[in-house]
């Protein structure tokens, strides 16, 4: 029976020592609380939508409380009274301003308090002397004007969601076509793939088509100066009274080798300049034409040089013996 009464006594002194340690540590808790904050009671006109249980209240944008309940004023229905408990240093007097806001698009509401003048009594710490609550009163122009703009806000939001719509429904054709466009180019670029291909790998011959076509157009220049030179190497081999005969034949044959020269440049250099165009049989149809052109270039300048050796042959012929002539007037 003792030791059964002596397990008895340790639970039951367990328990109290509990107890008391959890009222305790209560007690410290809600006097630090008591010590540190006080109550503040808002009245607000009108709703007080957004606002709810734990919403911030702030003193020039600062945290120094929260809300704890929210009750109608039994006075007067239009007015909201907003229980609040504030940090107890926080300056509130009778010109303190309190207004609703809300924070950005979260519609959550919060009570902000603003201004306050240092002569005045503060309403804290006259409410905790006489053992009462402090209220003060929210600024009816600021909440009707906060409203205001609310409403503004969510009118301005719906136009401009409305505009959206507009254009989305507008751009949508026009991104449809350019996306069937994006579709169909690609498309043609897979089924060409192999000309692609090939012009990659004709690379090396364009450029040498075109180096050479710009070699050939150097010839043909440096031909046309040489035949000029010849011409006016045969105006002096006879007297201008046989312009009519040999030696206007001489140039005229000349004047021809010049034109094939210029038509040949001519047409060397839009080949030279599109060659990009060409591919397969193209290209080499542009190779033949090189070809041929180097070999005629080639009998015009083998013709210059005779000429430029011995110019009495163009126009007497043979192995270029110049006959005798008698000068002697003729009357």
């Amino acid at each position: 029976m003792e030791t059964r009464a002596n397990y008895v006594l340790v639970g039951v002194f367990t328990l109290i020592v509990s107890l008391l340690a959890f009222g305790f540590v209560y007690w410290i808790a809600r006097f630090g609380e008591a010590r540190d904050s006080l109550e503040l009671d808002v009245r607000i006109p009108g709703s007080v939508t957004g606002l709810s249980l734990g919403s911030q209240v702030l003193f020039n944008g600062i945290k120094v409380g929260d809300v704890r309940a929210l009750k109608l004023d039994e006075t007067n229905p239009e007015m909201v009274i907003v229980k609040t408990r504030v940090n107890a240093t926080t300056p509130i007097t009778r010109s303190t301003a309190a207004t609703l806001g809300f924070q950005g698009l979260t519609g959550q509401a919060y009570i902000e308090l603003k201004g306050g003048r240092l002569d005045e009594p503060n309403l804290l710490t006259e409410a905790a002397k006489e053992d009462t609550v402090a209220r003060i009163d929210a600024d009816p122009s600021s909440i009707n004007n906060l409203l205001a703009t609310a409403q503004d806000i969510a009118a301005r939001a719906n136009s401009v969601i409305g505009q959206l719509e507009g254009f989305v429904k507008d751009a949508r054709g026009p991104l449809t076509d350019t996306i069937n466009n994006t579709k169909t180019f690609t498309d043609a670029l897979a089924k060409n793939a192999n000309i692609i291909q090939e012009l990659g790998e004709n690379t090396g011959n364009i450029n040498q088509i075109v180096t050479d076509a710009k070699d050939m157009m150097a010839r043909l220049n440096a031909a046309s100066v040489r035949v000029e030179g010849i011409l006016a190497k045969t105006d002096k081999l006879l007297s201008s009274d046989d312009k009519d005969g040999v030696v206007a034949q001489a140039k005229a044959t000349l004047e021809s080798i010049r034109q094939t020269s210029t038509n040949l440049d001519k047409r060397l250099g839009p080949i030279a300049d599109n060659l990009q165009r060409f591919s397969g049989q193209g290209l080499r149809d542009v190779q033949s034409v090189v070809v041929d052109s180097r070999r005629s270039i080639q009998r015009i300048e083998q013709a210059i040089t005779d000429l430029e050796r011995n110019p009495q042959r163009l126009i007497f012929g043979g192995q270029g013996n110049v006959p005798q002539y008698n000068g002697r007037a003729r009357h």
